[in-house]
């Protein structure tokens, strides 16, 4: 068992002292101003260039999350605390990803060009297709596609390009990214 799963089944804090559950209850605000958790919640093979004290998510980690009940229980409680965020929703019969209500004012926070937020969606979708949740990464895909086509020139071709690819497939192999970011701070 690993720092991280441990994590996810709430048995072990993450380096600032938080919880699972303290994460997931965020609110709108501290899910945009805090940088530091994303990392936690969706993991990738490789070391985060703005957290590099997240884990980095195993082949053991990812063979636990494909067959641990609690794990994949709480998997689906970040992935709906996202959407939410972001503004959509998932239906519960057919897990469709559909624009909530609410889409227009959440929106406010992510749409914009160059924003972070693409980076945290791409992630996402990543993450959620290396650990066996392939359905839900293809779904949530499925309904950013309709909000690229209103807003190309916002979201650009290059940020879709990952998120396809996050959707579509994830190697395990670390990929080296082509551009140097600062580190955010929490």
């Amino acid at each position: 068992m690993s720092d991280l799963t441990e994590f996810y089944r709430q048995k072990k804090l993450d380096i600032t002292g938080r919880n699972f559950s303290d994460m997931i209850d965020f609110n709108d605000a501290e899910l945009e101003e805090t940088h530091d958790y994303i990392q936690w919640l969706f993991p990738l093979p490789e070391v985060s260039q703005f957290n590099q004290d997240a884990p980095v998510l195993s082949q053991q980690d990812i063979e636990e999350f494909k067959t641990d009940p609690v794990l994949k229980q709480n998997l689906d409680r970040s992935y709906k605390t996202m959407i939410s965020f972001y503004g959509f929703e998932e239906d519960e019969k057919t897990k469709r990803v559909s624009r909530s209500p609410d889409f227009k004012k959440s929106a406010e926070n992510w749409l914009t060009p160059a924003n972070h937020n693409f980076l945290r969606i791409s992630r996402i979708l990543r993450c959620l297709s290396l650990v066996g949740a392939e359905d839900k990464s293809k779904q949530f895909f499925d309904a950013l596609k309709s909000v690229y086509a209103e807003n190309p020139s916002v979201i650009g071709e290059k940020t879709f390009s990952f998120w396809k690819a996050g959707a579509e497939s994830a190697p395990l192999q670390p990929q080296k990214p082509n551009i140097s970011l600062p580190k955010l701070k929490p």
